[in-house]
């Protein structure tokens, strides 16, 4: 029994003599700022903050990057872009390229809700023209086009006319 804990207390005494050596002499990898460090390097560095390194943690790994959401995947077998199913269930794009979804929270603990709150929750919001952007970077060609439906609710919606800079029709031209 007293084999292997003085076996293993061997094997962490070299380790932490080769760990230590370095930190000591003050050799240390030079940190570069020219690229974005990876998750390894920012584990190498909160180690060696841990074991005395007195380096800034923030100048060599930034953990508060904004996370990106206009990932485009693409399928294994043809490698063509495919859409984003939350965007397409969520979301549909009006022709002239706006974006409306329901409100947040609608169909939730709507006992709680008055009625007229009920009534504002069964309304559609647009999406800012960044989003907007967003959306149409995150979903394919064929979402974009224009899709005709039987009895569609959105018809109202689809010509743009709240603008004098989109008129609802040609102007006539009078000679």
């Amino acid at each position: 029994m007293a084999a292997p804990i003085r076996f293993a207390t061997g094997v962490l005494r070299t380790v932490f003599r080769a760990v230590t050596s370095p930190l000591q002499r003050g050799v240390l990898p030079p940190v570069r700022t020219d690229i974005p460090p990876s998750q390894s390097q920012c584990r190498h560095y909160t180690s060696n903050l841990s074991l005395g390194c007195t380096r800034n943690l923030l100048s060599v790994c930034s953990p508060f990057k904004q996370c990106s959401r206009n990932v485009v995947r693409y399928s294994v077998r043809k490698g063509k872009p495919k859409s984003s199913k939350a965007v397409v269930k969520r979301f549909f794009r009006l022709y002239w390229g706006g974006w409306i979804r329901p409100r947040v929270g609608r169909e939730k603990k709507l006992w709680t809700k008055t009625r007229p709150r009920r009534y504002r929750l069964r309304q559609h919001v647009f999406c800012n023209s960044q989003q907007s952007k967003l959306l149409d970077r995150m979903v394919t060609p064929f979402w974009k086009r224009e899709h005709y439906y039987v009895d569609d609710p959105y018809a109202p919606y689809h010509k743009r006319t709240n603008s004098s800079h989109f008129l609802p029709e040609k102007p006539r031209f009078f000679p």
